[in-house]
This record gives C-alpha cells, structure tokens and sequence, in this order.
C-alpha cells in the first residue's frame, strides 16, 4: 500500500499568494493652497471675516436643532451693505475712498459701517418750485444724523417747468437716467428724495425704483397763495384772468407787475 505520509516540502510561492492581503488606502494629500492666494475674506460692517472654506464643516455644525426651537437668524449669512464695499476697505481703493471724503473735515468714525443715506437735491433757482430746497436738505440731513447715519448730499437734473422751453417735458426721462445712474455709481445704502414741481417728481420716483434702494420722497410743499389788494390770488386762474384783463384795458401794466410781484408768496 502507498505510504500516507505527509510531504515536508514548503508550500510554493504561488500557493502563498492565494492569501490576499487588505490594501492600505492611500492617504490623502494635503492640497496646499496656491502661492499668492489668500484665504477668501468678506466684508461685514465694516470688518474683514474670514469665510469658511467649501465643503469643510466647522466642528459641531452637523447639530441640528430640534424643531420649534432654532434661534432667530440662524444659517443666515450677515447682511454686507453697499457702502461698505467702498469705506470698509483696508487697500489703497478703500484709502482713496475714504481719504477723499474726509477733506471737508469729516471724522473717521463715520466710515464704521453706519448706512451711508444721499441726499438727492433739486435745488436750483432756475426751478422757483424748489428754490427753498437747501434749507430743507440741511434739515433732512440733522435727521439723519440723529438717526445714526452718514449724510451725504448730491445734486442731479432740476426741471423747472416756468421757465424751460418748450416743454420739461423732454427732459423728465433725462432726469431719470440721473438720478438712477448717480445713486448706482455711489456708495449709498439709501436716498431721500428732495422733489417739487411737475416733472422733478417723477423723474426721482422712477430713477431711485431703478436702483432698488431704500428710498423716501420729501415734497417741497404746495405753493401758497398771495395777497393783492386784499384779495387771494394764485399762480393759475389769476395769471390768465390778469393777463387778460390787460388786453382789455380793465387793468394797467403797472397795476399787473404790482400783482407778480405778490403772486407767489413760496
């Protein structure tokens, strides 16, 4: 009978290879970040914060809280404010910006991050209806200063519908591209609108609904009545009648420039 021993001879290399051994994953390489470029930053009030960078959760952001009871704004990213992209800046731009600002003696303390609020002014002496508009600004602008905010004033188009020729009309679309491209290019977060008159109106409603910012119309007010000879006359019905009557020799030249000149008490 054939021998049943074992053999003694080693296994063979290929036998030892059947035993598969696990592989060790590679560790991941740590990307270091391209000379030159810093880590994202934004501007917040007046701050610079770093952001987080995509994809990397901070520790403890996978909490979530339970229904009912998460805190008011949570997730939500802070609000940077137009101005900011100008005044907030620490390079040379925001040095330009804010530098130049400065030269009628404006502390440094209004560039830190408080709404900047334009003050849109019609005044001009060739529109009567907002003749008195640069006492009114200066009011507008305690009010804002008072209120926590950085005023700034800016004039733009002003149609006065007496004097231009033929008609302001022409002129109320090019007073509304003014207004909405100058709001645009500034550092403004809001504007109050100084308007009176036919066409300074809607020129300023429209261009700032443009822009889309916080905005609110102060009117010049209506235009009150005079006195002549004891008697209330206005700037509509009496111009006509009066003119008239001097056609018709009820009423002397004199006596007509006596009443222009008491017609239009604002």
């Amino acid at each position: 009978m054939a021998s049943s021993k074992k053999s003694s001879n080693p296994p063979s290399k290929a036998a030892a290879a059947k035993k598969s051994v696990p592989a060790r994953k590679p560790a991941a390489a740590k990307q270091a970040p391209a000379r030159g470029v810093a880590p994202a930053r934004k501007l917040v009030a007046g701050k610079s914060v770093k952001t987080a960078k995509p994809g990397v959760a901070k520790p403890g952001a996978a909490k979530k809280s339970a229904p009912g009871k998460s805190k008011a704004g949570e997730g939500r990213s802070p609000m940077v404010s137009r101005s900011s992209q100008w005044f907030a800046r620490d390079d040379i731009y925001g040095f330009i910006y804010r530098s130049w600002t400065k030269n009628r003696g404006i502390p440094h303390d209004q560039f830190d991050g408080r709404p900047v609020i334009g003050i849109c002014n019609t005044w001009s002496e060739l529109t009567p209806c907002n003749s008195h508009f640069r006492l009114l600004a200066d009011q507008v602008r305690q009010g804002v200063l008072e209120a926590g905010g950085f005023p700034l004033e800016f004039p733009v188009t002003s149609l006065g519908e007496t004097l231009v020729r033929p008609t302001a009309m022409l002129l109320r679309n090019l007073a509304s591209m003014d207004v909405e491209e100058t709001i645009r290019a500034n550092p403004l977060d809001g504007v109050v609108l100084l308007f009176g008159c036919d066409k300074t109106t809607p020129s300023l409603l429209m261009g700032a609904a443009s822009v889309n910012i916080p905005t609110i119309g102060v009117s010049g007010g209506p235009m009150l009545n005079g006195k002549y000879r004891g008697t209330d006359i206005g700037s509509g019905t009496n111009t006509w009648s009066m003119s008239e009557d001097v056609r018709a020799g009820k009423m002397t030249t004199d006596e007509f420039h006596e009443a222009e000149s008491c017609m239009h008490r604002s």
